[in-house]
């Protein structure tokens, strides 16, 4: 192989030895623009494939072709490796004796569906181009646990341009972890890898790029900074809210105002329950998360036997466990998405009975928001999930990049038991 890297990429090409740092089973490769991140894991897998019989599995979350998108730059290295009369390259894989390169997409439709992973237990190496597309930490879970191959060293690698720092790679990998952006090195069982052109051999780059880059240096450096040496950056792109305010549970508790509960369901996803206080002469909507996991999360959480007795219908399920748990009173008014009649009226049946259904006609979303952008909304600090969907809320993009007049369908499970409440103060004329 006769082909340069930098040093920097060196503990990648290590973890073909089995006996280099045993302890990392997760890469994360961050950069900006002409950075090598993907030319170096297509050459690591190539290499992986055929010294070491590994089967990798390339993907990426969105619905585009993976075989049209990802296939082709690994394709590429094959000649630059002299591979060419040890590999079989077909429509779909790249074979080395009985051991392949699979390219498969996570999401399956065009809402968040994800594909099956259990049967793919038969790879060693997972990689993730474009991962900052994963929307959850939840997902990449799925992915994380799905590789475990008895005989081979597992590995999943994350490769990604850095978005902003509320984006739940960076919290999970690297604030959570006291990771310093830009780091490279390892820590604990995760590699961090972080390069930028200015990382790529000279002669690898095209002059006109080159020349683009210090032109852009020179006019826009937050662009610069952000897109080509591939910075975390402060901002998210398209972000619903701005106004949001906090203030500490103790605030919170001392308010003595009307009080309503919100609630969004969610089986897979956040199960989002949210106390919220109303103040009508400033208009301020005052909020306390109460639960964001899912209900698969909360029962994941219980004994079998606990699990065994919410089995029973008499016991109204993890809704009503959960509900009680959180000592939510009998007489509480709680407005809840309308899409799951029967969760409602369990509630009811279960002396909830001020539970009720907010109205959801076409273009009640955006209403919703406009609402909230028109209200004073303050979270407690305590509410991990709403900062989360406060910070990551976004507005929808067309083809062409342009916010349009819809939002996407993620880090909603807090705001959206909050629109529903204010919606509901909106409706029954007291703000």
């Amino acid at each position: 192989m006769n082909v340069k890297f930098n040093k920097k990429y060196q503990n990648l090409f290590k973890l073909l030895n089995d006996d280099f740092a045993k302890e990392v089973d997760i890469v994360i490769l961050t950069g900006g623009r002409s950075s090598a991140k993907s030319f170096a894991v297509a050459c690591f897998s190539l290499i992986g494939l055929v010294t070491k019989f590994w089967n990798v599995l390339y993907t990426r979350f969105t619905n585009v072709s993976i075989v049209d998108s990802i296939k082709p730059e690994v394709d590429s290295k094959i000649e630059i490796l002299g591979y060419e009369n040890l590999v079989n390259s077909t429509n779909t894989h790249i074979e080395y004796n009985n051991n392949r390169i699979a390219f498969k997409g996570i999401k399956t439709g065009s809402h968040q569906q994800t594909a099956n992973l259990k049967s793919l237990s038969g790879f060693n190496i997972f990689v993730v181009d474009e991962a900052e597309e994963l929307p959850d930490y939840e997902t990449f879970e799925k992915v994380y646990l799905s590789i475990r191959s008895q005989e081979k060293r597992n590995i999943t690698i994350l490769l990604l341009n850095p978005t902003n720092i509320h984006h739940w790679i960076y919290r999970k990998f690297f604030d959570n972890r006291n990771v310093p952006a830009g780091h490279n090195g390892i820590v604990g069982n995760v590699m961090y890898i972080h390069t930028s052109y200015l990382d790529v051999p000279r002669e690898y780059l095209a002059d006109n790029i080159v020349n683009y880059y210090k032109l852009l240096k020179e006019t826009d450096e937050k662009k610069y900074n952000e897109i080509v040496l591939g910075g975390w950056t402060e901002a998210v792109e398209g972000r619903v809210f701005t106004h949001f305010k906090t203030n500490t549970f103790k605030d919170f508790v001392n308010l003595n105002l009307p009080s309503f509960y919100g609630i969004d369901w969610g089986k897979n996803h956040g199960f989002g329950i949210i106390h919220c206080k109303y103040d009508q002469y400033t208009n301020t909507l005052y909020c306390n998360e109460l639960n964001s996991k899912s209900e698969n999360q909360l029962l994941a959480e219980l004994t079998n036997e606990q699990r065994a007795k919410l089995n029973n219908e008499e016991n109204g399920g993890i809704i009503v466990y959960t509900m009680t748990r959180l000592g939510i009173p009998k007489d509480a008014t709680i407005i809840c998405d309308s899409a799951v009649p029967d969760n409602i009226y369990m509630l009811q049946d279960f002396c909830w009975n001020r539970a009720i259904g907010i109205d959801k006609p076409k273009g009640s979303v955006m209403a919703g928001i406009s609402l909230l952008q028109s209200t004073n909304v303050v979270y407690t600090i305590e509410s991990s999930g709403i900062d989360n969907d406060f910070k990551n809320y976004q507005y929808a993009k067309d083809r062409l990049g342009v916010v349009d007049d819809e939002v996407i369908k993620l880090n909603d499970d807090c705001i959206d038991p909050i629109r529903y409440v204010r919606r509901h103060i909106r409706n029954i004329g007291i703000g």
